[in-house]
């Protein structure tokens, strides 16, 4: 729990506005998401976890007393928490109902948004987001390969191998490099280098030839 956290649930009620409160409650619910999809333990545990957030998300955005400023934020983390917990209709629909209100998605949300239109078979859909996200935006590894996919899914090989390429060349193959006591393999690196290695293999299934470089 956090100062601010903390500090709200040792003040009265009485003292505190709805829109104190609304912002204590999203903060504590997006902490518990994220203590939820980092769950170690059993996948049904996991599971039971998100499932029980979304919930607390639904009921928190369905509040009349929520601010306005909570019930967007909330509406956010939902996206990402129901793509997390493989509702990628669900995230869709979410995600589309905040664009139809008006309201500007944050970029974590389109990310999810980004793997949820590739779940769902629509990598035009997720390519477009993807573009679409702030130049000083710092997606997820995750949402890059959902990107690298959709490119591959949409035929795009030519854009899929530069696109890995490039997450090879960005990604350091150490983390910690520069002390030797810490320093540990980067398994993004690992993982750029398998998506480059997919391309031909694809490519070569649907009858497309990668001239640009050689695969032996």
């Amino acid at each position: 729990i956090g100062a601010p956290q903390l500090a709200a649930a040792l003040t009265p009620e009485t003292v505190t506005t709805a829109a104190q409160r609304s912002a204590t409650l999203q903060i504590d619910l997006a902490f518990e998401f994220r203590w939820a999809r980092d769950e170690v333990r059993a996948d049904r545990i996991r599971a039971a976890h998100l499932d029980a957030v979304i919930a607390r998300m639904r009921e928190a955005v369905s509040d009349p007393s929520t601010s306005a400023g909570a019930r967007q934020a909330l509406r956010a983390d939902l996206i990402e928490a129901l793509q997390e917990r493989g509702h990628s209709r669900e995230a869709v629909a979410e995600y589309e109902s905040m664009r139809g209100d008006g309201i500007a998605v944050p970029p974590h949300a389109i990310g999810a948004a980004v793997d949820a239109y590739l779940t769902l078979r629509q990598p035009e859909r997720s390519i477009t987001l993807f573009r679409s996200l702030p130049p000083d935006s710092k997606p997820s590894f995750g949402v890059k390969s959902s990107y690298f996919y959709a490119l591959l899914e949409s035929g795009r090989y030519l854009d899929a191998i530069a696109w890995a390429d490039g997450l090879a060349a960005r990604e350091p193959m150490y983390l910690d490099a520069g002390t030797p006591g810490l320093r540990s393999e980067n398994e993004n690196y690992v993982k750029a280098l398998v998506l480059a290695g997919l391309v031909p293999w694809v490519s070569g299934s649907c009858g497309f030839t990668c001239g640009c470089r050689s695969w032996d």
